[in-house]
């Protein structure tokens, strides 16, 4: 049997046709039907939480790009060949004009699970780099440039022996992700019962408010808090800092991770900080975004980093604090029109609510939790570099399984 792939000629590929494009104010804030963008698939995944809605009018004209499960897709503009893999879909999806969709029409000759780890493999990308065709702004992949992509595939029991070891690593890293997404939830679970509706355990430990707890109005917080309680002040407790870099002096592979102010994974030679850290984007498209980091690293000049300067480490209450009051605050910038900013003071005048005994208490739970969450989080940097040195083997027969 002839086991010579034609990507674009033995499969069912479809994008959005050109004039069925949706403008930015089509894009719905919720809704009954998903839309994935290519900054919705993340290292071969579609990050569901990051996609948008549109109405049921524009998701039923496009039938041929009405997604099914198993479904991947391409990226075919901008930043080309991102891949998602189209699994646990929940509602109607379609895909916008920058991604193509490819379904299995031939069974008998490709393992789909094969399919997608050869698309993330270097094969695939060294095949875009010497065929992508250059716009006049933007990078572009055509379908005809897919019918150029042929290979020669290894059995059906190969390639389903091939995906098997490597669906095995990718099914520990997304049962991490399902981990870490319920840490994240019980850690702010947890802040906002002690500190958004002040139902900490009282002296009898008893929830606070609940049981008769005094409240009173803060001027300065504009809302009520316990009495007795104070109002702390950012930077009395963090040291704000930026980096040094510029996004093009990062690297693809290095000793330390590079933290800029997109989401993507980028390293460094060069050690800015190790320990605990506040990151927060400073510009762009992602200001405000904010993750919580226990390791070295190395920093872009336009993202800001928080760290300890004191004795007694309240970091994580802080941590939470900003993600609970002040990230929809600063997210999408407080300065600027085209390219959108914070500034330092956004950060260093952020005021809290303060009571030394009960977030001390509290620190000793969100310490635990939020280590158990980094912990996962290198687990699958260490799983993904595992999944990223065995992938080229396979796909190449070195490595037989």
């Amino acid at each position: 049997m002839n086991n010579i792939l034609n990507l674009g000629k033995d499969l069912y590929i479809k994008g959005r046709i050109g004039w069925k494009g949706l403008k930015k104010e089509e894009y719905l804030d919720s809704g009954n039907y998903k839309i994935i963008n290519a900054t919705a698939l993340e290292d071969g995944y579609i990050d569901w939480s990051n996609c948008g809605y549109i109405s049921k009018e524009r998701y039923e004209e496009s039938p041929e790009i009405m997604l099914q499960e198993n479904d991947l897709l391409i990226s075919k503009d901008g930043t080309l060949g991102k891949i998602g893999y189209v699994k646990n879909m929940k509602t109607p999806c379609s895909v916008a004009s920058g991604i193509f969709v490819i379904r299995n029409t031939a069974k008998e000759k490709v393992n789909f699970d094969y399919l997608y780890y050869l698309l993330t493999s270097h094969i695939f990308k060294d095949f875009i780099n010497r065929n992508k065709a250059a716009g006049s702004t933007i990078n572009h992949l055509y379908q005809r440039d897919l019918e150029q992509f042929e290979i020669n595939l290894p059995s059906i029991k190969s390639q389903e022996q091939i995906a098997f070891v490597l669906n095995s690593i990718d099914s520990k890293i997304q049962n991490n992700k399902k981990q870490i997404e319920i840490l994240e939830s019980l850690a702010k679970t947890i802040y906002d019962y002690w500190f958004v509706q002040f139902d900490f355990p009282n002296e009898e430990g008893r929830p606070y408010k609940s049981s008769g707890g005094k409240m009173v109005w803060n001027e300065e917080l504009k809302r009520e808090i316990p009495e007795g309680w104070n109002v702390g002040l950012f930077d009395e407790y963090c040291k704000i800092f930026t980096g040094k870099k510029d996004v093009k002096q990062s690297l693809g592979s290095g000793k330390y991770k590079f933290y800029s102010c997109a989401p993507d994974h980028k390293y460094s030679n060069d050690k800015l900080y190790e320990g605990k850290a506040i990151l927060i984007s400073g510009n762009g498209s992602y200001t405000g975004r904010t993750i919580f980091v226990e390791e070295a690293f190395d920093l872009y000049q336009r993202t800001y980093a928080c760290v300890d300067k004191t004795e007694n480490s309240i970091i994580e209450y802080l941590y939470l604090t900003i993600l609970k009051f002040f990230v929809p605050i600063i997210q999408g910038g407080t300065h600027g029109s085209a390219i959108p900013y914070i500034v330092y003071n956004d950060i260093a005048k952020i005021r809290f609510a303060m009571n030394k005994d009960v977030i001390e208490k509290f620190q000793n739970k969100a310490v635990k939790i939020l280590k158990k969450i980094n912990n996962k989080k290198k687990e699958n940097l260490e799983l993904n570099s595992l999944r990223l040195f065995l992938l080229p083997f396979l796909m190449n027969g070195q490595v037989k399984v």
